[in-house]
């Protein structure tokens, strides 16, 4: 399917009237700079494409026009709406190729068993309960500042990093605290996280403090939980919904894009809720984007081309 998307041309059903062929053919061309939309004029050059030529653009923004197919989804495994030519295959992994140059694609991966070790010069690969404990107890600049209850949950993890709550010694306020072992440590994810900030849909960086075992990187507190678990509890299923989360999150990504910045790892996990929605009608809500360990200045290169993802 990968290879068809890329490399060959896509067939058309004959049904298809001249001037929706056009449209498809130019929002699926191979080379992003000559699509519709593409090559400059956004989406004003979509809206003036003949087969939108009796829309009215401001009553849809309205939602004064019927939307003209509405799908039936009898239940969440419900598939009959997409095409059986993909529905009927058999699932299977497929046995990925060698890359030519292996030390190039993984050269960010650690193959290093977990240190636990607690001496100076010599960290643990990922912050533990305990070790959080002995850097409590040493003249650390994290914890002369913030108190952190050890026996709360954890608010997420990581490969060298944990999110914890804390709270600020003099002002009580609380906050959210991503905690990463020295030993893996460097300061491009605070460097982009100060470049993103200025936005309301971006998480805010409070300040970024250190001791002999950990980085302290200390954000606002989203109390409302990620928006893949609102997903799942059946929260976020409306049109209304999801137009309102989508606009938030879109012009989060115009934001950091006119700043030079591209996050690389936008998924459900890396949006959250500044409070957790009520219900569906609770389209009021904001939704912020966290989570800047892959994000990368779009003129870097070697980063912009590092493969990334979620396994």
């Amino acid at each position: 399917l990968q290879r068809k998307i890329v490399k060959e041309e896509p067939t058309y059903p004959a049904h298809l009237s001249d001037v929706v062929k056009d449209l498809l053919k130019k929002m699926l061309r191979k080379d992003p700079s000559e699509r519709l939309g593409g090559t400059g004029r956004g989406i004003q050059e979509v809206k003036e494409h003949p087969f939108f030529k009796d829309l009215d653009w401001d009553a849809l923004a309205r939602r004064e026009i019927p939307a003209p197919f509405v799908p039936e989804i009898k239940n969440p495994t419900d598939t009959s709406n997409f095409a059986e030519e993909f529905t009927k295959m058999s699932p299977h992994e497929p046995k990925p190729d060698v890359p030519t140059n292996p030390n190039h694609w993984f050269k960010d991966y650690s193959y290093k068993a977990p240190d636990i070790r607690f001496g100076k010069g010599s960290y643990m690969n990922r912050p533990t309960t305990l070790g959080l404990k002995i850097a409590s107890d040493t003249n650390s600049q994290f914890f002369n500042k913030y108190r952190m209850d050890f026996t709360d949950y954890q608010l997420g993890d990581g490969s060298h990093s944990v999110v914890r709550r804390c709270v600020h010694g003099v002002t009580d306020t609380e906050y959210a605290v991503k905690i990463i072992s020295k030993e893996h440590y460097n300061n491009h994810e605070v460097k982009m996280l100060k470049l993103a900030q200025g936005h309301p849909n971006i998480v805010r960086l409070h300040e970024v403090l250190e001791d002999d075992y950990y980085t302290y990187i200390i954000m606002e507190l989203l109390d409302g939980g990620e928006l893949l678990d609102a997903m799942e509890r059946g929260v976020i299923v409306s049109e209304t919904h999801v137009a309102a989360i989508t606009k938030q999150i879109t012009c989060a990504i115009h934001h950091l894009h006119s700043n030079g910045i591209v996050h690389k790892d936008l998924k459900p996990e890396n949006l959250m809720f500044v409070r957790q929605p009520k219900d569906d009608s609770d389209i009021n809500v904001q939704i912020k984007i966290v989570d800047f360990g892959y994000a990368a200045p779009d003129t870097d290169q070697e980063l912009m081309s590092a493969p990334c993802f979620t396994p």
